[in-house]
């Protein structure tokens, strides 16, 4: 599998996307790093903590953050993104 590494941002600034048949929120930065890596052609599946970890729940929160190095080691490829680009970055 695929996991993706990204700046979150402000995590009180967030869009709605659909993941399968749920509505989620996202930080913007996620959001746009979900639309930068996504192929035209074929499904990517891709692991994000964000999205994989339970925000809400403090205690889940913190057993699955803590097994995250574990997540990332047995990763195929680790995708990073660090926002999007600007003048400077262009």
């Amino acid at each position: 599998y695929n996991v993706l590494s990204y700046v979150w941002g402000d995590p009180r600034i967030t869009t709605p996307i659909s993941v399968g048949r749920c509505d989620i929120e996202l930080t913007v930065n996620l959001e746009s790093a979900l639309r930068h890596i996504r192929g035209p052609l074929r499904t990517r599946k891709v692991g994000v903590g964000g999205v994989c970890i339970n925000q809400s729940n403090a205690e889940k929160k913190s057993l699955q953050v803590s097994q995250m190095g574990k997540f990332y080691s047995q990763a195929e490829h680790t995708i990073i993104y660090l926002g999007d680009e600007t003048q400077e970055t262009e």
